[in-house]
């Protein structure tokens, strides 16, 4: 394991293989020898290759006996501008899978030589350099576990005749194409497989990428240090002894104390009512708020002055002076409940781009025969009288002057009543709420303001809704005006798409949907302490003193979770996900937990579109060097990890795989769209092979397309970093 550590830590990892030459060979029986069954891998051959002399960075592309890459005509090439799209995305995976293992074996290079020691205190990643080498022992610890469960597999399999067929399988999954024999070659085969786990998670393993990943993403916001309440209330009685009853000035009260100055000066400044501070951080004038208290306390004892002035626990700053509060101390390991992390943001941000989610909830009416309800076209005589006129009596409360809003509406209808356990995105499908039908109307609709007459019967409802081509007053779907919803600064309009599907009629809501309004563009210095202290205060202050008796308390509440204030919609999913953790709150989504499910890992290394997610730790790292760690030249950051060389061993040209990282968002956002449209015209090609009779009318594929990127993608805008 010593050796194969020592080509990852050196040539593999810090000498990565990159570079933008042309090999040449006439072995033409070679020019497969370096693929896998999972067609070109560097992880076949990379550790391999040196066969345990030192090898360079441009050794790795030139000891090949092939160029490694057939780009056509029978032309093999290991130079990335001769390759095309696929191959270029597949070798950006396979790199930055290296990039992951380099970065856990590496940590210590997170930070340049020339900047600290360490990275900066922010928010949840104080230690992050030491959480990161933790998880290279552990990926260490569990690879060399899992090569000997195999062996050990062979053994029970084999009994005295494992080793040979141990060897036959490394022979066959990873082979050695040094020409080394005996037991080196074995040693080179293992390394290979070692490395495999070690990359790409091979035989059920857990790779570095997904050990990296699950540390960042797992991680929420740290909560701040502060005073307790009784430090502060004896402060209080201390204050007043010098400054009532011995006649002293505030100003030379713990003059050389800066710290208990600044924390008794916090304690009263946190308005209640509001919910914010009295002072906008870090600007904040301690001696004058001393004076002030020792004014109120002229007229008042101290337990006077606390029954009128609500004490909160007092932040602690470094480097605090008598008019800058300085930076909020964090604890190391006490996480700030309903407060996500750097990266925890930064994949939101991503999902949320990429996969469009919406909360939605529902209220069904059933056919009586869901078998045989299109066969003759939909009509009210497929729903029972009792259904039809319980369609009847709720189309009414929805209907005149003063329609009842929702919320009202969802708990006291007469169909069945449904809110998604899980978001509504553009590719899942775990659940009935996420047909093609269900979601081509709701995407087809999603901030549609332009309001169809609300029907005035089951009759009525049932014959605009059936879907009949031939009739031009039918529909696919409708949208109806309800009662209004408040945003949190008043009331706006609320509406209520309503189709049928193969069950039934489905009147469906958008949850929070008075939030999809065009996000304001925002950068990624939303970044700072600034951002922290509000959230982390609010939460601290009054998230977790609240009773939470109305759930909507707290998911319409701007001071929660505002470093997403740049996309209402996300804001909202993140504080209702908190909401959702209280008894009476009918929807029960985590989006997090959504992020998680979507950015699960497996071994594939083939770099089709479901992987391009995994450039998102390049990008965010890139981000992080630049804006948080601040160093000079933050686009080079990965130099650090992965050397990029020709066979000369000068610097080569990196432009290829920078760009497929820089592209990465846009392809994944782009491969979730096709995908989703994908499904609707399918949907659209089972519609057509419906029987004379049936419901025919198909959806308007252009239409919805336009919807969700050009006319309304806005709602799902995040700036870009």
């Amino acid at each position: 394991m010593k050796k194969l550590l020592s080509l990852l830590a050196s040539f593999v990892i810090t000498g990565g293989p990159v570079g933008t030459l042309a090999a040449c060979s006439n072995k033409d029986n070679t020019k497969d020898q370096h693929k896998n069954s999972a067609g070109n891998s560097v992880w076949a051959w990379l550790p391999g290759i040196g066969g345990g002399k030192n090898v360079t960075s441009a050794d790795v592309w030139n000891e090949l006996k092939d160029p490694f890459t057939n780009i056509g005509g029978d032309k093999w090439s290991n130079d990335p501008n001769e390759w095309d799209g696929t191959t270029r995305i597949k070798m950006a995976v396979q790199l930055m899978q290296i990039l992951s293992v380099s970065i856990l074996a590496n940590s210590n290079k997170l930070v340049d030589s020339g900047q600290s020691e360490k990275m900066p205190d922010v928010a949840d990643y104080q230690d992050l350099q030491v959480i990161l080498s933790q998880q290279w022992k552990l990926l260490v610890s569990n690879t060399n576990q899992q090569v000997e469960n195999k062996k050990q597999s062979f053994k029970n399999d084999y009994q005295k005749k494992w080793e040979d067929e141990y060897h036959k399988w490394l022979d066959k999954n990873y082979p050695d194409i040094t020409g080394a024999s005996g037991s080196k070659k074995y040693e080179i085969e293992e390394n290979n497989y070692k490395a495999a786990i070690m990359a790409t998670g091979a035989d059920n393993g857990t790779s570095a990428t997904t050990m990296l990943t699950n540390v960042l993403l797992n991680n929420n916001m740290r909560s701040y240090q502060s005073s307790s309440n009784q430090i502060l209330t004896n402060y209080l009685y201390n204050f007043y002894d010098f400054t009532i009853v011995q006649k002293k000035s505030p100003d030379d009260w713990n003059k050389d104390n800066i710290s208990a100055r600044r924390d008794l000066a916090v304690a009263f400044q946190w308005n209640y009512t509001t919910n914010a501070w009295k002072f906008n951080y870090p600007d904040f004038d301690i001696s004058a708020t001393l004076k002030n208290i020792a004014t109120d306390l002229e007229s008042k004892t101290p337990e006077q002055y606390l029954n009128d002035h609500r004490m909160v626990d007092a932040p602690i700053f470094d480097g605090t002076t008598n008019d800058k509060l300085g930076s909020l101390m964090l604890n190391s390991n006490i996480y700030q409940a309903g407060q996500l992390s750097l990266f925890q943001k930064y994949s939101l941000e991503r999902w949320f781009t990429n996969q469009k989610p919406l909360a939605i909830s529902q209220v069904t009416y059933a056919f009586k025969d869901a078998a045989n309800a299109f066969k003759d076209g939909i009509t009210s005589d497929d729903f029972d009288k009792g259904v039809l006129a319980n369609i009847t009596t709720d189309l009414g409360k929805l209907a005149g002057s003063s329609p009842e809003d929702w919320e009202t509406f969802y708990r006291n209808n007469n169909g069945t009543a449904a809110s998604s356990k899980s978001l509504l995105t553009l590719n899942n499908g775990d659940d009935i709420f996420k047909s093609n039908v269900v979601k081509a109307n709701i995407y087809g609709n999603v901030g549609n303001t332009t309001y169809d007459a609300l029907p005035a019967d089951a009759d009525a409802a049932i014959k605009t809704l059936s879907r009949n081509s031939s009739d031009t007053a039918t529909h696919m779907s409708q949208v109806w005006k309800i009662g209004q919803v408040s945003d949190g600064s008043g009331l706006k309009d609320d509406s209520v798409i309503a189709f049928i599907d193969t069950d039934g009629l489905h009147i469906v809501h958008i949850d929070g949907g008075q939030y999809l309004d065009p996000t304001t563009t925002d950068d990624y210095n939303n970044y700072t302490n600034n951002w922290q202290f509000d959230s982390l205060s609010y939460a601290h202050n009054t998230f977790e003193a609240a009773s939470h008796n109305k759930t909507d308390d707290v998911s319409v509440n701007s001071k929660m979770n505002t470093q997403f204030k740049n996309a209402k919609y996300l804001q909202y999913l993140v504080n209702q996900s908190n909401a959702n953790t209280i008894a009476g709150s009918r929807t029960t989504f985590n989006v997090l937990d959504e992020v998680k499910k979507y950015a699960k890992l497996d071994s594939s290394t083939d770099g089709t579109t479901s992987n391009l997610w995994w450039f998102w730790i390049f990008d965010f790292f890139n981000n992080v060097e630049k804006n948080i760690v601040k160093i000079a030249t933050p686009d080079d950051w990965y130099k650090r990890f992965l050397t990029f060389k020709t066979q000369s061993g000068s610097e080569a040209d990196t432009t290829w795989f920078t760009n497929v990282i820089n592209s990465a968002a846009s392809n994944l956002t782009g491969s979730a769209i096709g995908t989703f449209i994908s499904k609707v015209q399918t949907e659209n090609t089972t519609i057509q092979g419906y029987a004379v009779g049936w419901p025919d009318l198909t959806f308007d594929v252009s239409a919805i397309l336009a919807n969700i990127t050009t006319t309304n993608g806005k709602f799902w805008t995040i700036a870009e970093y």
